[in-house]
């Protein structure tokens, strides 16, 4: 599957990578930007006949202080 992922910096969308996975594959790691807020995630098509990636899927992560 390929994964998007986009970092929030507290005023504007940054640092969007695809990352494609594999079932077999090796553990994908980055380092966030030190001024990340939010990060969102999602599943999007690695061409435009792609049929397994059919279903999309997305998530957001949000850093609060308390």
């Amino acid at each position: 599957m390929r994964l998007r992922v986009a970092v929030h910096n507290g005023s504007t969308w940054t640092s969007v990578k695809n990352y494609d996975l594999t079932a077999g594959g090796n553990r994908v790691g980055d380092q966030l930007p030190a001024s990340t807020q939010k990060i969102s995630i999602g599943r999007v098509k690695r061409s435009s006949g792609d049929r397994a990636d059919n279903i999309p899927a997305s998530w957001l992560l949000q850093y609060q202080t308390t």
